[in-house]
């Protein structure tokens, strides 16, 4: 389960005493649904908010829109990643995110959170340049059937500093977990659920420390990992030569993590 800071100040916030109390609510919902991530973008319907809240059509979006952006099923909370934002691991997650998931409001992300990023010492990415011209034209017509739909449908407009770009949709991104170890957020999440917390930490260290040491770089650092990594910590372990079944079977029955 997730943590969420609000500021205790948020009552006394003049913005905050001026909402409505069905404004006030969708505003904290969206700090603190199950599906808010680590920059604070990401798609939500309006169905799931009227049955999470109980609150009735229309949803109030009007009133909080100087704090949180929304546009069909995307959401921002603008000031989300700047009081939740930890450490430099859960910024890099984040820049990950929009990167890969929402590139087209990618630089408005960037312009907004440049202060706590660069306090964070994390490094931008830069969105990839298409030579494929047939491919810009479709992004370029399909950003511009979305925006005058939502220019006829709502009259929430996004700020311009959020107008999409005219780049294609990167591809998925490596997230940085150790100096020298990058993984894809899905690869990371198999780890976790074959291997357990503690020995996926214990994975990552050992490749970490040995690319470090040896100089040694991998074109797929998971793919290192399925082929020696494991069967390494399978020997530190005293399980080489046992199945993975076993190995949790008797962890299990030891109290060891798996």
């Amino acid at each position: 389960m997730a943590y969420r800071k609000i500021e205790t100040g948020t009552w006394n916030d003049p913005w905050f005493e001026a909402l409505t109390p069905k404004a006030k609510l969708l505003y904290l919902y969206l700090w603190t649904n199950g599906i808010c991530n680590q920059p604070g973008i990401y798609e939500i319907s309006e169905k799931r908010i009227k049955d999470e809240t109980g609150l009735p059509s229309p949803l109030p979006f009007e009133e909080i829109q100087e704090k949180v952006y929304h546009n069909d099923n995307i959401v921002w909370v603008k000031n989300f990643f700047k009081y939740q934002c930890q450490n430099k691991d859960f910024a890099q997650k984040a820049l990950a995110i929009v990167y890969s998931d929402f590139p087209q409001y990618y630089q408005g992300w960037i312009k907004t959170n440049q202060a706590v990023l660069t306090k964070k010492e994390v490094e931008l990415l830069s969105l990839p340049k298409e030579e494929d011209s047939l491919r810009k034209e479709s992004f370029f017509l399909e950003h511009k059937k979305q925006n005058s739909n939502s220019n006829s449908n709502s009259t929430n407009h996004p700020p311009t500093t959020l107008e999409p770009t005219l780049n294609p949709p990167p591809t998925k991104v490596r997230i940085k977990y150790r100096d020298f170890v990058f993984l894809y957020e899905n690869e990371y999440q198999k780890l976790l659920e074959e291997h357990g917390e503690e020995n996926t930490k214990r994975l990552l260290d050992i490749l970490d420390n040995y690319k470090g040491s040896k100089g040694k770089t991998y074109k797929d650092d998971y793919r290192a990992i399925l082929s020696w990594v494991v069967k390494r910590l399978n020997e530190d372990n005293g399980d080489e030569g046992t199945t993975i079944e076993e190995i949790k079977a008797r962890r299990i029955k030891e109290g060891k993590p798996v």
